[in-house]
């Protein structure tokens, strides 16, 4: 495959290695610091982290971050790999937070600072825990941007604390999002299968030509405008997802199959599930017919809707109305 067809298999980080994520912890943290740590703990575990369980996440629960050989997974998603760098910056943060005001540690007004836990309290609850270790932090609500209050789990004291760290609100904010990325001038053609038989092709004869050409236009219609097509042909560009579940809850059979065929290199397959009121998306082949972690059948993709939507499009959708 040629650069522009390069497949940054970021193929959802599930063949990345992360690495040590919190390697540097000490040397980042230590020079920093001008008052008493919150978790002066983390500090000196930061590497033997082994699982991270973040409370308030989703309404099924809290989202669980596991630590696999040398990368994080999300027990939630059935293991699928976590965002590193989401979960770096969030360690990172902790690690140096100071504790630079005294606030409460009169249990009736945790609420006040948003730093009470248990299942009705509005903090966010991280526990983290290693080998015979384990120990957690309430952040509470924010304070001047950059300052949150914050409580150290078992402790009555509650802190002003001089960080601010991002948590994604939901379980699928953990997720490494990266699925592929293949430039639209390296795509020649794009076939959308129906199971009911309806077929949409589309394709160009070189890397340079501006627009797709819709193939077999029924006759006596007209597509909407003459580029219509082009969005089909980019779907791969920086595609990413929303969330994920393992294939093994969809039973049925795919209502649509979308192939790409490149230049050089491909093709790239993706097949569209109905589960409930949504669709999600598999990749089953790639490059070559080369298989990878998103493209061994053991993940489903859902995605943003305006990809959704390109993947499935019909005659109805790229064609004016029939007067």
């Amino acid at each position: 495959m040629n650069s522009k067809a390069t497949t940054r298999l970021a193929i959802t980080a599930a063949v990345l290695v992360v690495g040590i994520l919190f390697l540097n912890v000490v040397e980042e943290n230590g020079s920093s610091s001008s008052g008493d740590l919150l978790l002066p703990q983390l500090t000196e575990r930061a590497n033997d982290l082994q699982k991270i369980v973040i409370s308030g996440t989703d309404d099924n629960g809290p989202t669980t971050l596991v630590r696999e050989d040398a990368r994080w997974v999300v027990a939630e998603r059935g293991n699928f790999p976590a965002d590193a760098d989401i979960l770096r910056d969030l360690v990172l943060a902790l690690a140096d937070a100071e504790a630079v005001e005294e606030k409460t540690s009169l249990p009736e007004r945790y609420s006040l600072l948003g730093v009470d836990d248990g299942p009705d309290g509005s903090g966010r609850t991280i526990t983290m825990s290693g080998d015979e270790f384990e120990f957690g932090v309430i952040l509470g609500d924010e304070a001047q941007s950059n300052y949150r209050y914050a409580r150290v789990v078992g402790e009555s004291q509650s802190w002003l604390i001089n960080a601010n760290p991002d948590i994604p609100e939901s379980t699928g904010d953990w997720l490494s999002s990266a699925i592929i990325d293949i430039d639209g001038p390296a795509v020649r053609a794009v076939t959308i299968e129906h199971a009911d038989g309806e077929i949409i092709a589309i394709s160009k004869s070189s890397e340079e030509d501006t627009d797709f050409q819709v193939s077999d236009v029924p006759e006596g219609r007209e597509l909407t405008y003459a580029s219509v097509a082009n969005g089909i042909g980019r779907v791969l560009n920086d595609l990413e997802l929303d969330d994920v579940i393992s294939k093994d809850e969809s039973t049925g059979e795919p209502v649509a199959t979308t192939t790409f065929e490149l230049f050089e290199g491909g093709p790239v397959v993706v097949e569209t599930f109905d589960i409930g009121d949504e669709k999600w998306h598999a990749i089953t082949e790639l490059a070559d017919g080369e298989t990878t972690a998103a493209a061994q059948s053991q993940w489903l993709y859902k995605l943003p809707d305006y990809k959704r939507n390109l993947l499935i499009r019909r005659w109805d959708d790229i064609l004016k109305a029939e007067e």
